[in-house]
């Protein structure tokens, strides 16, 4: 499927890695990307953000209030989630082009160029935000570049009682921006994708029978009020739903936008970066 693009021109010296010519494409999945363990190539959605346009004015200036209105005390938000959170923004407000990619490791921040999948990205986020926590994950799985099966397994295996750098979270009315959230198909989903990790932006907002949730992923397509324009990829801010068990609170489902179907055969893991 061709995808629209900003007409802004990217400079000479920000040229982007050319395709494997024997590259082929493949139909994304509508509501999240596919994981890179797929040894598969996909079909590169791109966004170009052009700097006049004045829906993406507005976009970047409501994320960039969000970011100066983002509380700071302690009891709402940790000094670690609130460093990630604000680089999240910083980066998406400096952004000029970004696509996502299965495998890709493409990171310019001088540029605003980023070229990633859903686990690279939330790699380089943790990265920055918190060193010690991303080392810890790293010597925990035993892969330099971990994947979102590498955070499912490591955040499974938390336990309640802190461990150095991380947090278990158990419960969707527990997150806090910066945290992190997984999940996994399972082995009957008809998704035919293996699994997506992102960062939450915000504390979620209780509905009827889900919470809202505002993310930050690099994936095929956005979410609901997202940063991505239409029918583009790579990495954005948005809001998805996440259906609980009424009894314990924990996930059980989630709707990629506001008002599309759940998807259930999906396991969840959650957990905080910390600072000891």
């Amino acid at each position: 499927m061709q995808l629209n693009a900003a007409t802004t021109p990217l400079p000479a010296h920000a040229a982007l890695p050319k395709p494997h010519p024997h590259a082929s494409s493949a139909k994304h999945h509508p509501r999240h990307a596919r994981h890179k363990t797929r040894h598969h190539s996909i079909h590169k959605h791109t966004t170009r953000l052009h700097p006049k346009a004045p829906h993406q004015q507005l976009e970047v200036a409501a994320v960039s209030a969000a970011s100066a209105l983002a509380p700071s005390s302690p009891g709402l938000m940790s000094t670690l989630g609130e460093h990630m959170v604000q680089f999240v923004h910083n980066t998406i407000s400096s952004l000029r082009y970004t696509a996502y990619k299965l495998g890709g490791t493409h990171f310019d921040s001088s540029n605003g160029i980023y070229i990633v999948d859903c686990s690279d990205y939330v790699d380089h986020l943790l990265q920055v935000a918190n060193p010690s926590a991303y080392l810890s994950l790293v010597n925990s799985s035993g892969s330099e570049k971990p994947t979102s099966e590498h955070y499912y397994h490591f955040f499974t295996g938390l336990t309640y009682k802190p461990r150095h750098y991380w947090n278990k979270v158990e419960n969707v009315n527990q997150l806090q921006p910066g945290d992190i959230l997984v999940f996994r198909n399972k082995k009957n989903s008809h998704t035919g994708v293996s699994g997506h990790v992102m960062v939450v932006m915000n504390k979620p907002t209780r509905t009827q029978n889900a919470f809202l949730v505002r993310v930050t992923d690099s994936a095929s397509s956005g979410h609901s009020q997202d940063t991505r324009l239409p029918h583009t990829s790579g990495i954005g801010i948005g809001t998805m739903q996440i259906k609980v068990n009424p009894d314990t609170g924990q996930p059980s489902a989630y709707a990629w936008k506001l008002g599309s179907p759940f998807e259930k055969h999906v396991n969840f893991a959650m957990a905080r970066p910390i600072g000891y």
